[in-house]
């Protein structure tokens, strides 16, 4: 049996959906050990809450503690799902990282927030070497399929965060707009899905639907009968456990005023996912996973 990837998961969970689905397919992939869920953004209690009972309907137990809290607006789309429960929150989010650095030897820390919590910890995952993959950034596209790069909210909502997280020189792999902004479940990987009744299925599509229906700001909507939203965030998973389906270059990449991930003479050297090869065949991996997937992952 293949070695399964002791991994940390870095969310802002409770914005845009797709963090919901990412880290439920996490928590049901054979190939991942999830060993912790950092909270980043504005709100941890109520982003805390909905990684708590997300945990609850799988019947698994991981930690859950806060990171930094980021600028942005105070919506909170799926309260009504994860309700008011008390959630495990504050606490020292440097020591957090520090310990299952050192209990978990091969540890992969998975971003799918702003940058402000792992620029934060960054001389500690420098020091331990740590590798850092993460959805950030527009290298050659943007948003929806554009040909034009574009400030990419993962950076540009912390821009000092990412330039200090960019600027430090870490095992860092960068996963752009390029080969996320497409990842979308329609058809009959949808709807297998949506018609599922595992606990990580019902889970996800319970979130969506209170999502759609009180979800307002950025994020494109989809009609929710055919399709799910963006799924961006699913791209470094993918990632770690196939690596093989992504083209990848090491560029030096350097942030500038506006937020723009732009390769310069002057950046930092990083690994960067330029193209994925296997969209489709890992978009009906993620609907047969969470569909056939129960409790524990089984």
């Amino acid at each position: 049996m293949k070695k399964r990837i002791p991994i940390l998961i870095d969310t802002d969970i409770g914005s845009d959906i797709d963090d919901t689905w990412a880290i439920a397919y996490a928590l049901c992939r054979e190939a991942f050990d999830v060993r912790g869920i950092c909270v980043t953004g504005r709100l941890p209690a109520y982003r805390a809450a909905i990684v708590t009972r997300l945990l609850r309907e799988l019947g698994r137990e991981v930690p859950v503690f806060t990171g930094v809290t980021t600028p942005g607006e105070e919506i909170r789309p799926q309260i009504r799902w994860s309700g008011e429960l008390p959630a495990p929150v504050g606490g020292d989010t440097a020591a957090e990282f520090e310990r299952l650095i050192r209990e978990n030897p091969g540890l992969h820390v998975v971003g799918l927030a702003p940058n402000s919590t792992l620029a934060s910890v960054r001389g500690l995952l420098k020091e331990h070497g740590v590798p850092v993959v993460a959805m950030a950034g527009s290298v050659r596209k943007g948003y929806f399929g554009s040909c034009t790069p574009v400030p990419e909210c993962n950076v540009v909502t912390d821009l000092a965060a990412s330039r200090a997280l960019f600027g430090e020189g870490l095992d860092y792999c960068m996963i752009p707009l390029d080969v996320c902004g497409q990842i979308r479940l329609t058809g009959e990987d949808y709807a297998l899905v949506r018609d599922a009744t595992s606990a990580a299925a019902r889970a996800v599509m319970e979130n969506y639907r209170v999502w759609d229906a009180d979800y307002v700001g950025g994020a494109r909507k989809y009609d929710i009968a055919v399709s799910s939203t963006i799924l961006y965030d699913l791209a470094p998973l993918w990632f770690l456990e196939f690596p093989q389906a992504f083209a990848v270059r090491r560029m030096k990449i350097a942030v500038d005023a506006q937020g723009l991930t732009q390769q310069n003479a002057g950046g930092t050297p990083m690994q960067v996912a330029t193209e994925l090869f296997a969209r489709e065949e890992l978009q009906i991996v993620t609907a047969q996973t969470l569909a056939c997937s129960g409790r524990n992952g089984e």
